[in-house]
């Protein structure tokens, strides 16, 4: 998933803004000061007031677009978990992540596969495609199919 730039445009624009309207106002303010019209406490406070209303705007929309981010990926790891086996592997090509519908079908614990070969899940004959959808995901696509994974007790 992408968080597009154009779902930043409003809370970028308002923080350069306020940003803006922060410098502006402060140099008048300072101005003023100096002439004596104001005491500088008030200058600095004039400045400060829409700088930090621009920061909160940035940071109140960064934080509801983690937010969001955060919801959107348990979301689709629930939908991973619930509808596929998933296994991820080491550059050395040894499981690091394996999930519970993979655990479940294949009789498997966690502790047994963490650590092993990826050719553990896989029929002697069926390594080479594994390795070779190994390839194919590295090389930044993606795969989706079906394999026969190798359960525990040997069945397929």
């Amino acid at each position: 998933m992408l968080i597009r730039f154009h779902e930043y445009r409003t809370p970028i624009a308002a923080a350069a803004l306020s940003f803006i309207w922060g410098c502006l106002a402060g140099a008048t303010a300072s101005t003023q000061a100096a002439m004596g019209k104001i005491d500088i406490q008030y200058a600095v406070a004039i400045a400060a007031i829409p700088i930090m209303i621009g920061a909160v705007v940035a940071l109140s929309r960064s934080l509801w677009a983690e937010k969001l981010l955060s919801h959107r990926l348990r979301q689709e790891q629930k939908a991973l978990d619930t509808h596929c086996i998933v296994s991820m592997t080491d550059r050395d090509s040894r499981l690091t992540y394996v999930n519970n519908t993979l655990l479940e079908l294949t009789g498997y614990r966690v502790n047994e596969l963490i650590g092993q070969p990826a050719s553990t899940l896989y029929f002697d004959g069926e390594v080479k495609k594994f390795e070779a959808i190994r390839a194919h995901v590295q090389s930044g696509r993606t795969w989706s199919g079906e394999t026969r994974v190798r359960c525990k007790d040997g069945t397929a």
